[in-house]
């Protein structure tokens, strides 16, 4: 048995643009050298399908890395890191299960499919008012959208959001631990808890709806299964996550459907094609990789794991392993995969709200692909860093209007 440092492993240069653009050339060469693991400037990225399958699910083994974020960036003590190591996402352990638990109802399919009425009133909405253009960073289009659907859902004003994207956007890069966005998380953090602060209140004084998604979670506080800092962080990581990760899938759906134009047309007449379509993006191309630090020392596959070694599982990328999936490389809605695809992680750290992006993705491609016909590329596209929330930074658009009905 090796220690993981003493292995000869292919080096992954997840900062470089091109990795950034396009990992996947990078990952196949790596894979001749080692089947599942390589090194990359922080640690380790796990990129094969059954490693991640196993290793990922190991909360025993593994914990959130944002403890790890926290000093890297020098930010011990600030108000944002404990906030980064008692957020839902960052803690383990039954204060973990606990806190899920009390709100993981609000997030079931059968709760999410009572709002798609609202979804697509809202899809339809931001069509109305960014159509009309005929041209637009589809990024800053998709960006509008799901934040929008998330502030309907918790009933909250979205005049604010603008003044809150900055921090948003900030919160979702921290994978990248780059020292640039220190002012804006310190700032950031204010401006989500008074944000969160204010909104709490202001449904407790207007008294409590059960069928509102917020008031669900304040009537968990009220009987003791979160208290008021719990509650306030659980907004602060679901506006963000709302805003970003759907976000980021919307703009990389567009981006492989401009050269797909068959597709993209099946897509404006085909609802369950759409669904399909959301599903089979998340296998090929997906946003984020689980980032963790190992907590206790294992062994696998004849490689030494020491106390913490940080990993990256490459989630976002290892549905184009071609051990666990026939024709990996080939886009194609319509072939079933017997292997299912980890876009949403893995472990007791599965994306609580996963089945809301799936619904708000695919309702939202179908309502698009009837107004934007035609899309094309009016510029360069370009990326974000891979280990935060990763995707395209700018994706600049032209299209055709859909007719007008009567």
């Amino acid at each position: 048995m090796a220690l993981i440092t003493e292995v000869d492993l292919p080096y992954l240069p997840i900062d470089d643009p091109g990795f950034q653009s396009d990992p996947f050339p990078y990952i196949d060469a790596a894979r001749a050298q080692h089947p599942w693991l390589a090194r990359i400037d922080v640690g380790y990225f796990v990129f094969g399908y059954e490693a991640v399958k196993l290793l990922a699910a190991r909360d025993d083994w593994f914990h959130p890395d944002f403890q790890t974020v926290v000093d890297q960036l020098g930010l011990g003590g600030t108000p944002w890191a404990d906030y980064q190591t008692n957020m839902l996402v960052g803690i383990s352990g039954d204060r973990h299960r606990r806190i899920r638990m009390s709100t993981g109802a609000a997030f079931t399919p059968v709760n999410i499919n009572r709002h798609l009425g609202l979804i697509r009133e809202q899809a339809a909405a931001m069509l109305d008012q960014w159509a009309p253009k005929g041209r637009f960073d589809f990024v800053e289009f998709a960006a509008s959208y799901p934040i929008s659907v998330m502030c309907r859902l918790l009933d909250a004003a979205t005049d604010e959001i603008p003044r809150l994207k900055a921090a948003f956007e900030a919160q979702s890069r921290i994978g990248s631990r780059d020292p640039a966005l220190i002012p804006t998380l310190l700032e950031g953090f204010h401006l989500m808890w008074d944000f969160s602060d204010r909104l709490i209140r202001a449904h407790e004084v207007r008294g409590l709806d059960p069928d509102n998604m917020l008031d669900q979670f304040i009537m968990a506080k009220n009987e003791g299964k979160l208290d008021e800092k719990e509650l306030r962080y659980l907004l602060m990581i679901l506006f963000p996550a709302g805003y970003d990760t759907s976000k980021n899938a919307l703009s990389l759906i567009m981006h492989y459907m401009i050269d797909r134009p068959g597709d993209w047309r099946r897509c404006a007449e085909d609802l369950p094609y759409c669904r399909r379509v959301t599903e089979e993006m998340f296998r090929f191309h997906s946003t984020v990789s689980q980032k963790r630090t190992v907590v206790e020392e294992f062994e696998h596959d004849g490689i030494r794991f020491p106390v913490g070694t940080f990993v990256a599982f490459g989630t976002n990328i290892v549905g184009r392993d071609p051990r666990a999936f026939e024709d990996a490389d080939v886009f194609n809605p319509d072939l079933p995969r017997e292997n299912r695809n980890f876009a949403f992680g893995r472990g007791a750290h599965l994306c609580l709200g996963r089945h809301l992006a799936r619904a708000q993705i695919a309702e939202g491609i179908h309502l698009i692909a009837q107004q934007v016909k035609n899309p094309r590329r009016t510029g360069e596209v370009a990326w974000r860093k891979f280990l935060g929330i990763g995707g395209l930074e700018t994706l600049p658009i032209e299209f055709d209007l859909a007719p007008a009905t009567n």
